[in-house]
């Protein structure tokens, strides 16, 4: 069996297709925007996925360190890297 990838699979009331980095931005946006009352969001990722890293700032958030051997991926004990954003900063 050959695998072709991601296939785009489009219908009346839904797009399914591969997520790209341009949909970073409005997925966090429409997550965001939902009425519930909290002062903070935070991400963290792997170190070794600086990529995601890169989407989260797209979203506006903020460095905020990185704690080391603090996280567990498929390959053992690794660093988790914080990103966080404040109501105040989102909504300004």
């Amino acid at each position: 069996m050959k695998h072709l990838g991601t296939v785009k699979i489009e219908t009346a009331r839904l797009i399914l297709r591969r997520f790209t980095m341009d949909d970073a931005e409005l997925t966090y946006k429409n997550w965001a925007r939902t009425p519930i009352k909290v002062n903070r969001v935070e991400f963290r990722h792997d170190s070794q996925n600086p990529n995601f890293g890169g989407v989260i700032k797209k979203c506006g958030m903020v460095y905020e360190g990185t704690l080391r051997q603090s996280d567990v991926n498929n390959q053992g004990i690794c660093d988790a890297v914080y990103y966080g954003i404040l109501a105040r900063e989102y909504f300004t």
